[in-house]
């Protein structure tokens, strides 16, 4: 029970930065483009609606939590504009897995946070594919990556650890959060986590 609790704790931990910054957009919206501002709100609702959502799930499929994602990255794109470039690379046969919820948006954060080019303009793949016995997800940045006298590996932020802790506790040893250095430059977040099947 005190590990259930632990994990639900972990889980409720959605980053207060999302609902700041997409307030202080939509403010400024309600002036310049009253439409763009109701989308905008109806988009957020959706985003913590399925974060509340989440609170009560031990597992959601990927398709899912990639639907929730999306949803996050449209608010995202009202405040980056054509600075943000997101490609997506999903197995078919991936998307009927099942996944922890709210793992992938603190890495999508965390991605738009720390991998943004001295022009401010951010550059994401999102990947997903199958093993035999695995799913893999990564996330990759063209940002400035890490210094060169840091460790990725157990590196990263709040974000980072509590998806890192969530998963070790899930799953233990075998699974769970790498962090690597991206090609040519950047970072990559890698997921790994047991094959499950809806």
């Amino acid at each position: 029970m005190a590990a259930e609790a632990e994990l639900k704790a972990l889980k409720a931990q959605i980053n207060p930065h999302v609902l700041f910054n997409t307030l202080n957009t939509i403010a400024h919206l309600i002036r310049t483009d009253p439409p763009k501002a109701e989308r905008m709100v109806e988009k957020l609702a959706e985003v913590f609606r399925y974060a509340l959502f989440a609170l009560e799930k031990d597992s959601v499929s990927l398709e899912e939590e990639l639907d929730f994602v999306e949803d996050y990255l449209d608010l995202e794109h009202e405040r980056f504009g054509d600075r943000l470039l997101v490609k997506s690379f999903i197995a078919p046969d991936s998307l009927q897995i099942l996944v922890p919820p709210l793992i992938l948006q603190p890495l999508v954060e965390n991605a738009l946070h720390h991998g943004q080019s001295p022009q401010g303009e951010v550059q994401l793949r999102l990947e997903t594919y199958l093993n035999e016995q695995t799913l893999v997800i990564s996330i990759n940045d063209q940002g400035p990556g890490f210094p060169t006298h840091s460790t990725p590996q157990r590196g990263g932020g709040i974000g980072l650890r509590n998806v890192r802790e969530r998963l070790e506790k899930k799953y233990g040893k075998g699974f769970g959060l790498e962090l690597s250095r991206n090609d040519p430059s950047g970072a990559k977040v890698t997921i790994t986590i047991p094959r499950e099947q809806t």
